[in-house]
């Protein structure tokens, strides 16, 4: 059995070329439909390893294009894993401003000097965040090198232990934000996984599809720890990170157990040239990037972190939070505020839930108006919604105090 499976590794690892002629060689059905261009069908030849060696069960990372039941498996953990990050990284973000507020829960800080409220609700996310803009610099490349999966598994895991460390630093908020930064290193799981669409799908299409359920389950993630923290109020402002580690936990043993790295499969260039799709249906990749294009890429992305990513904050904290609840609840008298704690938390959650549909749409549009024309509509979208909300939420605001006037 030992000899048998060696000498199926032999054969795998050969050429493509070479692999075809071994198999005709020794009697093999290598069929011509299986030949282009001096490439190979991949699922051709283990067809006929198979068929020659029935007795062996190929090796688990050949089966990842050889099975079609080992790559769903595998990509079904990593859309697991990705969604499960996503729900720990906002599972307390609907209690941030709650947190900022000395008195206003048990939970809360005792003070945030010398930050104001404004300040330290916008500071509790951008503390996370500066950890996650320098780790992605490094990340990508460090999966490159050692694998998608040894990177994914290594940053779930790391981020299960970060949610109790936090859990634990509650009393303070400069200890609290120093473990935001620390472990957002941690939290670059999204990049290496949609690296890893990259390498198990090599047509056009379906690379995309895969991309836009990727960030669907990212997006559902991040509405999905806002209602936790909505359900979990009873127990505390900071009790849902522990159901953010016990996610993240079994997203470890998920993607331990289940996700199939493909980088050695590209080394070889087996997956490089996919037999069942049209040449023009191939992911061309570059030899070389475009510094100028990714410099406009760059530039472009911190300016839309700048915009979209600011009217989180900015519409939910300051403004909501601060105008219809604490306004009311601290003049004197104390008057009934027209939103509730609650009522914030869920309004947070639907406006993280607004981003689904989006997420859906995006494959679609990218192939109608083309990358940088779905980028600039959507940035366009995004400014119109962010003004509306600016003049809904002013105009009912000034309804309810002429009301009660």
């Amino acid at each position: 059995m030992s000899e048998d499976v060696n000498e199926v590794e032999v054969l795998l690892q050969k050429p493509a070329d070479e692999t075809a002629t071994v198999g005709l060689e020794e009697g093999g059905n290598v069929p011509p439909a299986a030949r282009k261009s001096s490439m190979v069908d991949p699922k051709a030849v283990y067809q006929w390893l198979k068929t020659q060696y029935g007795n062996v069960r190929l090796p688990y990372r050949y089966r990842l294009i050889s099975e079609e039941n080992v790559l769903q498996n595998s990509i079904q953990s990593v859309r697991f894993t990705i969604m499960c990050s996503s729900i720990n990284i906002k599972v307390l973000n609907p209690n941030y401003p709650i947190m900022v507020t000395p008195g206003a829960h048990p939970d809360s800080f005792p003070d945030t000097k010398p930050f104001a409220f404004n300040s330290a609700t916008y500071f509790l996310p951008l503390s996370s965040l500066f950890g996650v803009a320098i780790a992605s610099i490094f990340v990508g490349r460090m999966s490159d090198r050692i694998g998608r999966k040894k990177v994914l598994l290594f940053l779930t895991s790391i981020s299960a232990i970060g949610s109790v460390v936090k859990y634990f630093t509650r009393k303070t908020f400069w200890g609290f934000c120093s473990a935001q930064f620390v472990f957002g290193f941690f939290l670059g799981n999204l990049p290496v996984a949609m690296a890893y669409v990259g390498d198990v799908y090599t047509a056009k299409k379906e690379k995309g599809k895969e991309l836009g359920i990727l960030v669907s389950f990212y997006v559902i993630g991040n509405s999905g720890g806002g209602i936790i923290a909505i359900l979990m109020n009873g127990s505390g402002l900071f009790s849902p990170l522990w159901v953010g580690a016990g996610l993240l936990a079994i997203a470890a043993v998920c993607t331990s157990w289940y996700m199939v790295d493909a980088i050695d499969l590209k080394a070889q260039g087996i997956l490089d040239f996919d037999m069942n799709k049209g040449e023009e249906e191939q992911v061309v990749r570059p030899e070389s990037i475009d510094q100028k294009v990714l410099l406009n890429i760059v530039i472009g992305a911190v300016a839309d972190n700048f915009g979209s990513t600011a009217l989180f904050p900015l519409c939910l904290s300051p403004l909501a939070i601060e105008h219809y609840l604490f306004n009311f609840t601290r003049a004197n008298p104390p008057e009934q505020p027209i939103m509730t704690i609650t009522g914030y938390q869920w309004l947070s959650v639907m406006v993280a839930a607004m981003v689904v549909p989006s997420s859906r749409m995006t494959p679609y549009t990218f192939r109608k108006l083309g990358v940088a024309g779905t980028c600039v509509t959507g940035n366009a979208m995004t400014a119109v919604v962010t003004v509306a909300l600016l003049l809904i939420g002013n105009q009912v605001r000034c309804f309810f105090l002429s009301a009660r006037s």
